[in-house]
């Protein structure tokens, strides 16, 4: 036993005063640095009861990939400032989707006279309960990846709210409140496309951000497989390798005996490191976490449902960023993930240009909803942009103007589609100027608020909205907060 002189001193159990020790931290999964840090999802594999100061106490490690868990989150985050409300998502005034805007208010969103909801032969989509402009580039990549079957089961709601153009400020990302809410995964917390605290283009509040939950960067297959292999860890202590049975032990064995060099050779690493060279799971019943969670059963390539879907997967590097993430999400290892999208920086490009663009993200975001219903799962996506873009009479986009951006947020139920409250579909609103309402809804011009709705709006999801304060530090809504939830709970 180390003396007391010498015990770390940022350490404690979690219901005595008492430090511990190296070894009984590595038991449970911690590395000391400046502080605590928590690898993402540690605590969420494990059964825990409480922790004497004998330093023989373990803890039982019971993974679960699947079942009883909370409602997963996809993120589609468009960087550039795309088009959103007007050519994409239907958007309305104070009434909501349908309080149609006057003629000639969607000029600057992308639709021309004879284009616009209210104009004859134009007749809204409302196949995912929200609705989507007939002509949506979006809502056709979408449907060429899903079935009549998965979109009778959606349902979704549009915010307006205004964003800034082209930057990666934007605190849009709600991960971190979706974490603090429960939503975790066997594995690890949050992953992201982007090597960033927010997993991708925009920000995350700074308030939200829990350095123990720093999302996992992935952007291939071998990235998720890579989440529980040994790693280089095998080399490190020179055992015999992922593959030899023997040598895994022996990197069991050694890191129970690792010396004070070794713990900061891995303090030196950031945490998606350590955990993944570590294996979580505090090396307690680790040929068992082993054999459940196998880089194999992590690999999207070896998925068959995901192969389907994305079939280039392995060879296109969108199709490998945003098949990856959507298996460790829907499958349970990850609560939360970020797909960030570049190239949504509209103006000066031609329609033909930017609908591809739009289709682009509508062929991803459907392929996450169609392998949620292959895969029987309820997952919530979220799309966002930072800024918007107007165009000029309806034709080319102009340029920059983020009083005309929007986010919207979809929900896949696999039993039936999730009911709305009271039949509201649209947050916030839009002027007769075709541009965000300001004064109509809190979100109007504060992204930060608008990221905490679509948190209060998961809540709603596992009716518990009530927690949104705790959760996020406030509620800015008030007592006003049912006229920004569009959920009722899943069933």
């Amino acid at each position: 036993m180390r003396s007391k002189k010498h015990q770390p001193s940022g350490y404690m159990h979690l219901d005595h005063p008492k430090p511990i020790t190296r070894r009984q931290l590595m038991a449970q999964g911690f590395l000391g640095s400046s502080g605590a840090i928590l690898a993402p999802g540690i605590l969420s594999m494990f059964s825990q009861r409480a922790l004497g100061a004998d330093a023989s106490t373990t803890l039982v490690c019971t993974p679960t990939a699947t079942g009883g868990r909370m409602v997963p989150v996809l993120i589609f985050d468009l960087a550039g400032g795309g088009n959103i409300a007007g050519s994409n998502v239907i958007v309305g005034g104070k009434g909501g989707q349908s309080d149609i805007l006057p003629a000639g208010s969607y000029s600057t969103i992308g639709l021309t006279a004879a284009q616009e909801p209210a104009a004859a032969g134009v007749t809204v989509n409302k196949e995912y309960g929200l609705a989507f402009h007939p002509n949506s580039p979006m809502l056709a990549g979408m449907n060429s990846v899903t079935t009549a079957a998965t979109r009778a089961n959606v349902e979704g709601v549009l915010f307006c709210a205004q964003s800034n153009d082209d930057t990666g400020n934007n605190p849009h990302s709600p991960l971190y409140w979706l974490a603090k809410g429960g939503l975790t995964g066997s594995l690890v917390s949050l992953v992201g496309s982007n090597a960033s605290a927010s997993g991708g283009n925009s920000a995350a509040p700074a308030s939200s951000i829990d350095p123990s939950k720093q999302p996992s960067r992935i952007t291939r297959p071998s990235d998720g497989s890579g989440l529980v292999s040994p790693g280089k860890l095998a080399t490190i202590l020179g055992a015999g390798g992922a593959a030899d049975a023997a040598g895994v032990k022996k990197v069991m064995d050694a890191i129970k005996m690792m010396s004070d060099a070794k713990v900061a050779q891995f303090n030196a690493q950031d945490v998606p490191t350590q955990v993944q060279d570590l294996i979580r799971c505090g090396y307690i019943n680790s040929s068992q976490y082993l054999s459940k969670f196998t880089p194999a059963a992590l690999d999207a390539t070896q998925d068959a449902m995901v192969k389907a879907l994305y079939p280039q997967i392995g060879t296109d590097a969108g199709q490998n960023t945003g098949g990856t993430i959507a298996k460790l999400v829907l499958d349970g290892y990850a609560g939360a993930g970020v797909v960030s999208l570049g190239g949504y920086d509209y103006h000066g490009q031609s329609r033909a240009a930017t609908g591809a663009k739009d289709n682009n993200a509508g062929v991803m975001i459907g392929r996450a909803l169609e392998l949620a219903a292959q895969k029987k799962t309820p997952v919530m996506i979220y799309v966002y942009t930072d800024g918007g873009v107007s165009s000029a009479g309806g034709g080319n986009w102009a340029g920059d103007s983020g009083q005309r951006s929007a986010t919207f947020a979809l929900v896949y139920n696999p039993t039936a589609k999730t009911p709305t409250r009271n039949n509201n579909r649209q947050i916030g609103a839009y002027t007769a100027a075709g541009a965000v309402d300001k004064t109509a809804a809190v979100i109007g011009d504060n992204v930060q608020t608008l990221s905490i709705a679509l948190a209060a709006n998961w809540l709603a999801l596992h009716g518990r909205e009530g927690d949104l304060a705790k959760v996020a530090g406030s509620n800015p809504f008030g007592a006003d907060l049912e006229k920004y939830l569009a959920f009722m709970k899943l069933t």
